[in-house]
């Protein structure tokens, strides 16, 4: 029986693909590292900063933690304007909410962009735990942020559900034992994340569905 939600932040609640591209690319041109298209930069969202930087920038190692803080920097500046909820998501979250789910996100993003979020959109209250990128040593799909939700919040990991739009989420889910719910209106790739997928939904309200079966 689904107690307990895990949502992914990016690609999932919300539409960060924008601010994420632009403060990469400046990055990259300060940098004078790589400049990859939006396509190839959208396909990675979800793995850590640090990773992305390093492999997809090619930043050299040496500069890679002076340039996850300069990225971080530019983010914080251009984020609260271009970063929004997906379709349907405020509206559900907040139904949700008033079901008795304990409502919960996996995130790779560093904490507070998640929480400016949250607060913007007045749905910070619905939240019992936020697990960000300096919250876990291993990162997805690492399952360590699902068994740290399941012991804050006191259910086991079959009774979550994990919700996200990569198959790093998928991966997450299937290796704590928890059901997983791939958003294919996200950033992922279908023919990866589908064979861990327990569901599959195009609009954010269908998680409501799911929990009526």
């Amino acid at each position: 029986m689904i107690k307990c939600l895990i949502f992914d932040y990016d690609g999932t609640l919300a539409d960060t693909q924008d601010a994420i591209y632009e403060a990469l690319i400046q990055v990259a041109k300060e940098y004078n590292a790589r400049q990859p298209d939006f396509s190839e930069i959208s396909s990675h969202i979800g793995l850590p900063l640090e990773k992305i930087i390093r492999d997809v920038l090619q930043i050299p190692e040496e500069s890679v933690l002076e340039s996850v803080k300069q990225y971080r920097k530019i983010y914080s500046a251009i984020d609260i304007n271009l970063a929004k909820p997906f379709p349907d998501v405020i509206k559900t979250l907040n139904l949700l909410g008033s079901m008795g789910y304990s409502l919960t996100i996996a995130s790779s993003k560093a904490n507070e962009f998640i929480y400016r979020f949250l607060a913007k959109w007045e749905v910070e209250g619905i939240f019992d735990h936020v697990i960000g990128s300096q919250d876990v040593q291993n990162p997805k799909p690492d399952p360590e942020a699902v068994f740290t939700l399941a012991r804050k919040t006191g259910i086991e990991p079959d009774d979550c559900l994990v919700i996200g739009d990569t198959v790093f989420d998928m991966q997450m889910g299937k290796r704590a034992g928890s059901r997983t719910c791939y958003a294919r209106y996200g950033y992922g790739d279908d023919q990866l994340a589908g064979p861990f997928s327990d569901y599959i939904i195009k609009n954010f309200d269908e998680v409501l569905e799911i929990l009526e079966k």
